[in-house]
Parts: structure tokens; sequence; C-alpha cells
């Protein structure tokens, strides 16, 4: 757990002012689920890549605050 939504958002800036379209490593960044959806938006069109911090091992439930791959997939 690290960085709210804005704070998110500020980073990603941050990352994407550092990293060029020159850069040889695959850079990918992994913010919490609550930053996700935003964080996937302010990606577009960068060749930065997005990841997701947790996965259930549980395909379905009543898990609260588990997050399954089928959520994650949807998500987009």
């Amino acid at each position: 757990m690290n960085k709210t939504v804005p704070e998110s958002l500020e980073l990603i800036r941050a990352i994407r002012e550092k990293v060029g379209a020159g850069c040889s490593s695959e850079v990918v960044v992994i913010p919490p689920f609550t930053s996700l959806f935003s964080v996937q938006e302010a990606l577009r069109g960068s060749d930065l890549k997005l990841g997701a911090q947790n996965l259930s091992q549980s395909p379905q439930g009543a898990l609260t605050g588990e997050v399954s791959g089928a959520m994650l997939i949807s998500a987009g």
C-alpha cells in the first residue's frame, strides 16, 4: 500500500518525464488497486506497462478486500 490516487498520478507524470522513448528497459508501474484505473488512463500513449499488486488465489467468493483475476481482466 503506497500512494493516494493524486500521488500516484503525480508519480506517473514524473516517471513519464524521466523515461523516454529511447529507454532500453521495460518499465512496469504497479499501483495500489485504488489507483489502478486512474493510472491506466495516465499511461495511455506511453511505453510504460501496468501491473496489479494483488491477485487472490480464489477465483470468487465473499472475500472482503480480495481482487480476483477475473476482476483484473474485466478492468482492462
